[in-house]
């Protein structure tokens, strides 16, 4: 449930402002861009992924999904203000990317807990990968695939902040994240109950209003 993702951002904390670079044709260095990048490699150079099914539409690919699932009728008797569908596909057998990545699920989630009132409100879009590896592993194969972020990992979190700067989503500090925008976090975490695997989770997320359509726009012109 949602609930798990908004506690691991909550507890997340600053970084450095250095730009981040990246190598092509990295899977997994496109995905952690957390734009639409990852999708065209995939539009385009399918055979980077194998062991999974994709779909493409305007030069963008994506894992074949399942239909949208929401809240059941239990979490929205102990939530009614809360809107949460989510999108999946679990691999039987893992997703092989040409860095070595081994994929063990994909998720795409939407949140809205703006009926709820207060402070304490949020709209959010969220793209998760399941991999093998702990994070440490996941962070020594970006290393290996060029992609060098300034990530700030604390209590097994690690996280990098942005937010749009004209037409460019610019790395900033947790601390300095301006309010009344939408900020876009690049989390990677262990999995919960999965010891041996890793969450690695793109979230475009705006406090106390909805996320503006040219904002996910900008990043996921794929999103549905």
């Amino acid at each position: 449930m949602r609930l798990l993702h908004s506690a691991l951002l909550l507890a997340a904390l600053g970084l450095a402002s250095n730009a981040p670079a990246f190598a092509a044709q990295s899977p997994l260095a496109e995905f952690v861009r957390c734009d639409s990048n990852f999708y065209r490699l995939l539009g385009s150079n399918p055979e980077l992924v194998k062991n999974a099914e994709l779909v493409s539409k305007n030069g963008l690919g994506n894992f074949k999904l399942g239909a949208i699932e929401g809240l059941t009728a239990e979490e929205r008797a102990l939530a009614p203000w809360a809107q949460e569908d989510t999108r999946y596909i679990d691999f039987k057998t893992p997703a092989q990317f040409a860095d070595g990545i081994r994929v063990q699920y994909y998720a795409e989630h939407y949140f809205n807990s703006l009926k709820k009132g207060g402070d304490d409100t949020e709209e959010s879009f969220g793209w998760r990968l399941m991999v093998e590896g702990k994070p440490k592993q996941v962070l020594a194969a970006l290393g290996k695939s060029g992609a060098k972020l300034p990530w700030k990992c604390e209590d097994g979190i690690c996280t990098v902040f942005r937010q749009q700067q004209g037409a460019s989503w610019n790395v900033v500090a947790r601390d300095q994240v301006a309010d009344g925008k939408p900020y876009l976090v690049l989390m990677l975490s262990p999995h919960p109950s999965l010891p041996k695997s890793s969450d690695v989770e793109c979230v475009l997320r705006m406090d106390g209003a909805r996320v503006p359509k040219s904002a996910l726009d900008s990043l996921r012109p794929n999103w549905w």
